[in-house]
């Protein structure tokens, strides 16, 4: 950010109409301008203007300030570090072996701009030939705080597949509440989904449910 002041400062202070640079009457100049109130500012031309403008946006872009002004961020996938989905956990398997394993970075492959590890090289051969079959629902955020029109984070080993589809829970409580009304919930997430996918998860104020894994 203080690049951006310096910037700010030198559109303000250069003297319009001087033909050649003179670095020791600018520091002058600027001195005198930035030390007197009564004395006039030089005028800011409209390119200049611009050009500061163009600079702040790039600043807050860099410093994460956009984001936090403008929260409707795209964040339709719940990644870890390296934009890992499922915690690194492999999608295949909770189809084939009914658990959740970890995968392996030497298996891996990047589907709908995510990253999607695998215990095995056949696994990641399925995926790729049906990964629409595999990708779990709602970017892999809690289906049941998708429910609630919220995205929560998971607990990898608890899940349900359903119908064909792969749906991930914030821990095993509340994976008990949503298997309550399972069919209700999941149609009501399918509608939520559609409002929420693009929003950023902080976006979205709601009161968590509080973990209950024991």
């Amino acid at each position: 950010m203080e690049a951006v002041v310096a910037v700010a400062k030198r559109c303000y202070s250069v003297p319009v109409g001087i033909p050649k640079f003179n670095k020791i009457a600018w520091v002058d100049k600027t001195a005198r301008y930035c030390g007197r109130e009564d004395q006039d500012m030089p005028a800011i031309s409209k390119r200049s203007l611009f050009a500061l403008i163009a600079v702040g946006c790039v600043a807050f872009s860099i410093y994460g300030i956009w984001d936090k002004i403008f929260p409707l961020v795209q964040a339709p996938h719940n990644v870890s570090e390296g934009n890992v989905m499922l915690k690194g956990h492999d999608p295949v398997a909770y189809f084939k072996e009914s658990e959740a394993v970890k995968g392996k970075p030497k298996h891996s492959l990047e589907h709908d701009g995510v990253v999607y590890n695998f215990s095995s090289a056949e696994n990641m051969s399925d995926f790729q030939a049906e990964p629409e079959k595999y990708a779990p629902a709602y970017g892999g955020y809690c289906a049941y705080g998708v429910r609630l029109g919220m995205k929560f984070d998971i607990d990898p080993a608890v899940f349900e597949i359903v119908d064909g589809t792969l749906y991930l829970q914030l821990d095993p409580g509340t994976q008990s509440v949503w298997r309550e009304e399972r069919d209700k919930n999941i149609e009501i997430a399918d509608q939520e989904w559609k409002r929420i996918e693009p929003l950023a998860p902080e976006s979205l104020s709601t009161p968590k449910p509080k973990n209950n894994a024991g």
